[in-house]
């Protein structure tokens, strides 16, 4: 008994304290993982659940420092909320750290971590928050795209007023200059005077064109802006696309060109139009890194197609690119939450699981994805009629 109380010591509990094995059978039951450092980071418990989720095994874990175990998780991440524990001299505090489990699954982990009264050691208790952590980013990036929405209505508002009188007044030069040549009196200059009165009205209608572009702009902004009314409300997906090209156009203009194959007698769907804009930004998005990364160096420009059909009771959406394709090995995984493989900073793997759940749970749609690695990627999409 006495040699019994010693152990279990040694591994920071008290004698009243449950022993490791009795933590590991109640929180296994709970589906919950647990482990304890030490004060130095080295592994000294390691449930038989953190061995089933992480993919080693008590074993290999315990008396080894945390950072050279074979884990997929931010180990920085997870040694910060160690020191904070301690920092808090027996108050538990969480973080969520995302986690590829043994199974190579996306996972996000709740951790509370918790300093032991004596020892310097640090219990971590474990729950998958996976559903929780994936609303509140879809929750992050709505109010994210609400505050876009707000900041693009009020610059769209903003130009549109000068705009209108810059064409207004770009219109009336350009008439003005048209009746003054042609009341100049024809001569040996003649030739002169009409090679001029062509420069100066093709550089008039460049800058009507050019003003018709930023007005174009200025009405995507508007639309794109625009909150829906109803989650039940008849869209237009046609302009949902056409709106989307041109906010997006800053990703796409310099790898692809993107084109258009909409069918203008397609009926509208039921839904909600700005879930379908952030669908459409986010396909066209993914589309442009996609022919990107199949060709870094920007020698070939690929191409985006975007084609709307009526198909029985649903109109279908098919978004196609040229780019690097997707790999049989993960395409099963592409609508997992949390789920990238792009580099930090350019991917959250929030943008595809958003797709998935706007089209399947909240219109429900069918989404369908066709990939073969080198050559390029279509995503068909089916959306209920209105």
């Amino acid at each position: 008994m006495t040699e019994s109380v010693a152990q279990t010591r040694e591994l920071g509990y008290s004698a009243a304290t449950p022993s490791p094995k009795a933590f590991d059978r109640a929180l296994t039951a709970f589906r919950v993982l647990f482990l304890q450092l030490d004060e130095e980071g080295r592994v000294l418990e390691w449930s038989e659940r953190a061995a089933a989720v992480l993919g080693v095994s008590r074993e290999q874990a315990v008396g080894q420092p945390l950072e050279v175990l074979p884990v997929g998780w931010d180990v920085e991440r997870v040694f910060t909320l160690a020191v904070a524990a301690l920092e808090r001299d027996g108050d538990p505090i969480q973080d969520l750290v995302p986690v590829e489990c043994a199974d190579g699954t996306q996972t996000v982990l709740e951790f509370s971590a918790v300093a032991e009264e004596e020892g310097g050691a640090v219990l971590l208790v474990g729950e998958d928050a996976t559903a929780r952590a994936h609303q509140q980013e879809q929750a992050l990036q709505s109010r994210k795209l609400e505050a876009i929405g707000h900041l693009a209505a009020g610059i769209a508002h903003e130009i549109n007023t000068p705009m209108q009188y810059i064409s207004d007044n770009t219109l009336f030069v350009r008439d003005a200059i048209d009746r003054l040549f042609a009341a100049l009196p024809s001569g040996e200059s003649g030739t002169e005077i009409e090679r001029l009165r062509t420069d100066v009205r093709d550089a008039l209608e460049d800058t009507v064109h050019g003003i018709e572009r930023v007005s174009s702009i200025v009405r995507a902004m508007k639309s794109f802006s625009h909150p829906s009314q109803s989650d039940h409300e008849e869209v237009d997906l046609n302009q949902v696309v056409e709106t989307a090209g041109v906010v997006t156009r800053n990703e796409w203009k310099y790898v692809a060109e993107l084109r258009f194959d909409l069918d203008p007698g397609a009926p509208r769907v039921r839904g909600n139009s700005g879930e379908l804009h952030q669908v459409l930004v986010n396909l066209l998005v993914n589309a442009s890194h996609a022919i990107h990364d199949a060709d870094p160096s920007g020698s070939r420009r690929g191409y985006i197609h975007v084609r709307t059909r009526a198909v029985g009771d649903a109109v279908e959406l098919v978004v196609a690119d040229t780019g690097c394709g997707i790999p049989d090995s993960i395409r099963a995984r592409i609508f997992e939450p949390f789920f990238t493989t792009k580099e930090i900073g350019r991917g959250t793997g929030q943008g595809l699981a958003m797709v998935h759940a706007i089209v399947r749970e909240r219109h429900g749609g069918r989404i369908d994805v066709y990939s073969k690695v080198g050559e390029g990627t279509r995503f068909h999409l089916r959306l209920p009629k209105g």
